[in-house]
């Protein structure tokens, strides 16, 4: 599993399927005005998605988003050298706490 800082864990009640998470991260990084600049994965599970998240016209990420299927966890992390604010970071928390509830009620 990919390791970093973490600003954000969610243990969730059950797998989502890779479909749906690009949804759920999609609508929450639309709703905070930034933008999905990278989407991969991971070779060793399939099912995992990592993201990285720019402001504005920005090439480089201010928050990267990690989706690790086989735990079902979901994290927030702020890459090394990036200057994004505590600030940006929470109304994206904020978005992605609203679109897991809409999506499991029982998001921890």
């Amino acid at each position: 599993m990919p390791d970093g800082h973490r600003y954000l864990d969610f243990v969730l009640p059950e797998a989502i399927e890779r479909e749906t998470m690009l949804g759920i991260v999609e609508r929450a990084v639309r709703r905070s005005r930034l933008r999905i600049s990278y989407v991969g994965g991971y070779a060793d599970d399939p099912e995992s998605l990592h993201w990285h998240i720019a402001e504005g016209r920005q090439r480089r990420s201010v928050v990267e988003a990690t989706y690790w299927h086989a735990e079902r966890s979901f994290w927030l992390s702020r890459p090394a050298g990036s200057h994004t604010s505590f600030r940006d970071i929470a109304k994206l928390q904020r978005s992605l706490r609203a679109e897991f509830s809409r999506s499991h009620e029982d998001v921890q």
